[in-house]
């Protein structure tokens, strides 16, 4: 499974970032591919009255581990004290939910902090310095104006119009804008999203178009120029998770295998080869099935590499 290099980053390496980073698979991976680049990387999370709000939690506890990579002899004190200092390090703009702040546990009933082991940690140690502030955005409002089975307790299925009734219809689109809004006070140039045209339930803020046009209105609305990276817009979900391998090796595909979430109903008990879900909803079948085919590649490869 050959990965070519993404490009769109030559000159921006000495710029700032700003990562929409839900605590998804997708945008873990793309934390981990700016942090890779760019000289500064800030994040920035919305809670919008989704059901699945435990991602609050899995987004701070993932951080928390790249932030305690620098410590040499880690510990899971170092850990969760990494993770209180990250939640201190959370800038105002509704408030993060306070269970992030405190406890790695809650997220699996388990010692996450513990369930790293030290060498694991120091294959991100370079990139600990450039992990920057969480901005953490109150926008309620999103969910009380949609009717959507992100934002309600209803049952998952196709609309009339054949997209899934997970669609948050303008999404994507607030949420760039508001971070377009922190990154233009931050003096940060580049903003990096998840989004992806190949496995994708057909949502059309999602597609490379759609984006294209909103960086053109962002630059034109704040007459700055902002880019707009989408380093996992032509890839599958195979290949996503060849990318963390790529970037972090196995400690890196742990990391987001155990301490990311996807599921839409925010099941956090069951444990998979590809991590927690409910196993059923549309999401967890897509990293499911992606997890599956990245195995199967690696398989493929090692095989390969006997024969020669």
């Amino acid at each position: 499974m050959a990965l070519r290099p993404v490009r769109g980053t030559d000159g921006l390496a000495n710029e700032g970032a700003l990562v929409l980073f839900s605590g998804g698979q997708d945008s873990a991976t793309c934390l981990a591919w700016a942090l890779q680049r760019f000289a500064r990387v800030e994040t920035i999370g919305f809670d919008y009255g989704q059901r699945h709000k435990i991602e609050l939690t899995c987004r701070s506890a993932f951080r928390a581990q790249l932030l305690a990579a620098g410590v040499r002899e880690t510990t899971a004190g170092d850990v969760e004290g990494a993770a209180k200092a990250d939640a201190a390090t959370t800038t105002a703009g509704g408030g993060l939910d306070t269970a992030s702040a405190s406890g790695l546990n809650s997220m699996t009933g388990s010692n996450a902090a513990a369930s790293v082991a030290p060498v694991a940690m120091r294959a991100f140690d370079g990139w600990t310095g450039r992990l920057g502030v969480d901005h953490m955005i109150d926008l309620s409002m999103l969910g009380q104006i949609s009717d959507t089975a992100m934002t309600r307790d209803i049952a998952i299925e196709a609309r009339d119009d054949g997209l899934p009734n997970t669609f948050v219809p303008g999404r994507n689109l607030l949420f760039l804008t508001v971070a377009a809004t922190i990154a233009y006070r931050r003096g940060l140039r580049v903003l990096v999203g998840g989004m992806c045209e190949t496995d994708y339930s057909g949502y059309p803020d999602c597609r490379d178009d759609t984006l294209k046009a909103l960086q053109i209105a962002l630059n034109l609305g704040m007459d700055r120029r902002m880019v707009l990276q989408t380093p996992l817009m032509w890839l599958d979900k195979a290949a996503t998770w060849a990318l963390a391998e790529q970037m972090g090796g196995t400690p890196l595909v742990e990391l987001v295998r155990d301490h990311t979430h996807t599921c839409y109903v925010g099941d956090r008990t069951h444990f998979h080869p590809w991590g927690y879900g409910c196993g059923n909803c549309p999401a967890c079948q897509l990293r499911a099935n992606g997890y599956a085919a990245y195995q199967a590649e690696r398989a493929v490869s090692r095989q390969d590499g006997q024969g020669h």
